[in-house]
């Protein structure tokens, strides 16, 4: 039903996974990969980056094509890259092991925010995935949106807000009649905190990569103004 929906990344992971089963040892290309290169990857939203990600191999090969890992923006660090034993088991086991969350990771879960979403864009520009690693990484290091997120979950405790959540949906309360991102103000106030703790972290990101950001801003905003008189943009961003 996703692929029928038309939307892109769905699309992507389809086509990629096709072509990527045209080629020899198809599964087991996947598997090795995995396995020495551990950690969930940060994706662009296209068909070369699905391919890579089913062939993990090749980024160890050449580093310059090695996709970036996915890092929490709240610890600083990759929530799954665990040792070669642990990424052996989990790729033949049935069962899975899983590090646990932090008490912060818990209670993003529990209340249904999704901090993976963060960095999408700048000023209506994309960010690239090795920029979107980069600004996760910095951004959990400095801790910013971790400490936010204290108060926020102790509030939420107080007035047993996740309790009365997870009563709700075992009832059959769904999101369409309570909506998750007005209830008792949890989201809208980590939603603040969080783009605070972005804000703070692309200051910090390396000047190279800022400015290249940067660029692409401008680019988009003298296409839009060519736009508005007339003008076909000639310049891609």
């Amino acid at each position: 039903m996703e692929l029928f929906s038309q939307n892109k990344y769905t699309v992507n992971r389809f086509v990629a996974g096709h072509l990527n089963s045209l080629a020899p040892l198809a599964g087991a290309r996947n598997e090795f990969g995995r396995i020495l290169d551990g950690g969930l990857k940060e994706l662009e939203n296209d068909i070369f980056s699905h391919l890579a990600n089913r062939n993990q191999m090749v980024g160890l090969i050449d580093q310059t094509n090695r996709l970036p890992t996915v890092i929490s923006p709240i610890t600083g660090e990759s929530p799954n890259k665990y040792n070669m034993l642990q990424r052996i088991y989990n790729t033949y086991s049935p069962v899975k092991v899983h590090p646990a969350m932090s008490k912060e990771e818990k209670f993003l879960y529990d209340i249904e925010y999704d901090v993976s979403t963060g960095f999408a864009t700048r000023h209506g520009v994309e960010l690239t995935a090795v920029e979107r690693s980069k600004l996760f990484s910095i951004m959990g290091e400095m801790k910013m949106f971790k400490d936010a997120i204290g108060p926020i979950m102790r509030s939420a405790e107080a007035r047993n807000t996740i309790q009365e959540l997870k009563e709700a949906r075992r009832s059959g309360v769904t999101s369409k009649t309570t909506p998750i991102g007005k209830y008792d103000r949890i989201h809208i106030m980590l939603k603040q905190a969080q783009k605070q703790a972005e804000e703070a972290a692309f200051g910090r990101l390396d000047f190279e990569m800022q400015s290249a950001i940067q660029q692409r801003i401008h680019l988009r905003k003298v296409n839009l103004d060519r736009a508005e008189m007339g003008i076909i943009p000639g310049n891609r961003y």
